[in-house]
């Protein structure tokens, strides 16, 4: 007698297939192969991973090796703070000496001296300088040169030694040297229009009543206050 199966009974009994003990016995040497694989994997995984980190490693050594060699001189100190600063008109700095405007010039930064100390100086490639201090900066040489001009023209040099007028021009010269390349060096790029001076018959720009990007006066002022080496001898400068 023959038996006919229906179509639901021949896909039972194909499904049943999977749970003879020799088809479950290769299902678990697959999962076995499938598992030494993904074993395989992340070992060469964590083998990329840590050559890169031994490369980063080795490339950070090399950087601050670089870094520690580098020339330093312009990072003895630390960030200002950046500000925006009206550049106005003030007649109390263009009026000629006396006793209020001789007291802005010299009080207007503190330490308009020039001196700074910095601490351990072997440790930046700075230039040979006097012990316990750097070389002046250009806020004292524009003091300096504000003071010497007053004497253009006058009659204090008279009819004296042409040997000293020759070196006080000379140290004149000196510092608008010093001013031209310090300036370029900061390479203020902020564009200035025409003055509210101009005219239909003239044109105007003179700099006032535009806003500049600038280092804080106070962090600045505060930085050289506490930086100000001790002695009688830093009280002033001659170059």
């Amino acid at each position: 007698m023959v038996e006919w199966l229906s179509a639901s009974e021949v896909l039972d009994a194909e499904a049943s297939k999977a749970f003879l003990p020799q088809d479950a016995e290769n299902y678990q040497n697959s999962e076995t192969k499938t598992a030494q694989e993904r074993v395989k994997q992340f070992t060469v995984l964590y083998l990329i991973i840590g050559i890169l980190c031994l490369a980063n490693t080795f490339q950070g050594v090399i950087l601050l090796h670089m870094f520690r060699t580098l020339n330093l001189a312009s990072l003895h100190h630390s960030d200002f703070q950046i500000e925006n600063v009206l550049i106005d008109r003030n007649k109390s700095w263009e009026i000629g000496s006396n006793a209020e405007t001789d007291l802005l010039w010299s009080t207007s930064i503190p330490g308009i001296t020039g001196w700074v100390q910095i601490e351990n100086p072997r440790s930046c490639t700075l230039p040979l300088g006097i012990p316990a201090h750097n070389s002046s900066d250009e806020v004292y040489i524009t003091t300096l040169i504000r003071n010497e001009s007053l004497f253009v023209g006058t009659d204090v040099y008279g009819n004296g030694i042409q040997e000293e007028y020759a070196k006080k021009l000379h140290h004149l010269m000196h510092c608008f040297d010093y001013l031209r390349q310090t300036i370029s060096c900061q390479s203020d790029l902020t564009l200035e229009g025409l003055s509210e001076d101009s005219t239909e018959t003239m044109l105007v720009i003179d700099g006032y009543g535009v806003e500049h990007r600038c280092k804080s006066r106070r962090a600045v002022g505060q930085w050289l206050i506490e930086h100000a080496p001790v002695g009688p001898e830093f009280s002033d400068i001659a170059i």
